[in-house]
């Protein structure tokens, strides 16, 4: 009685095994149906999960969002309207990024947690602003970024070439000149304690 009653068992468990693996069969099957559906993925499986795993770490980590740093930029903006903006390029120095982060134009290393910007743009007071106004715009946008204690600002390009062999030349002077004079500016936001 006790070999029938585990031989039956043993058919029983038989039975259901293979309907389970049917079963798996045909949900990888509908799933594998279902996935040829979407769209290709322009890059490979480590990529993404690189760029998800940044992602989920700007989420835990508010200090780590451009987020701030683009409003404190923006204040100094809207006092400034001559300054325009045609490039930021923003890096966060957080903890997992900390060593693989890349040196700054200027050679200083990222801190842990702070954040760097290096940004581009343009002067645009018109073609009759003379030099002296056109540094004058460009100091004061300066000024206004540099009066935040959280920001350090380093002047990577000035919207002239000011060089104490050569002379600042009015706008009048400049045949063809459109009055538009990029700059670059480096700014470090220093992480709050």
């Amino acid at each position: 009685m006790f070999a029938a009653k585990e031989f039956y068992s043993a058919i029983s468990l038989n039975t259901q095994t293979t309907a389970i693996t049917g079963q798996a069969r045909e949900a990888q099957q509908r799933y594998e149906e279902i996935r040829r559906t979407f769209p290709p993925v322009p890059t490979n499986n480590e990529t993404l999960r690189q760029i998800i795993d940044r992602y989920a770490e700007l989420e835990r980590g508010g200090g780590s969002s451009p987020e701030t740093f683009y409003r404190e930029l923006s204040a100094a903006l809207t006092k400034s309207p001559s300054v325009d903006i045609d490039a930021i390029v923003w890096r966060s120095g957080g903890p997992a990024l900390a060593s693989t982060m890349p040196a700054s134009a200027s050679g200083a290393a990222l801190p842990l947690g702070g954040q760097l910007a290096q940004v581009r743009g343009t002067i645009s007071l018109g073609a009759k602003a003379t030099p002296r106004q056109t540094l004058a715009a460009f100091d004061q946008f300066v000024a206004d970024l540099r009066a935040n204690p959280m920001l350090e600002v380093k002047v990577t390009q000035q919207p002239f070439d000011i060089d104490s062999g050569k002379s600042l030349r009015s706008g009048a002077e400049i045949a063809g000149d459109s009055g538009v004079r990029p700059y670059a500016l480096e700014i470090n936001r220093r992480s709050p304690l």
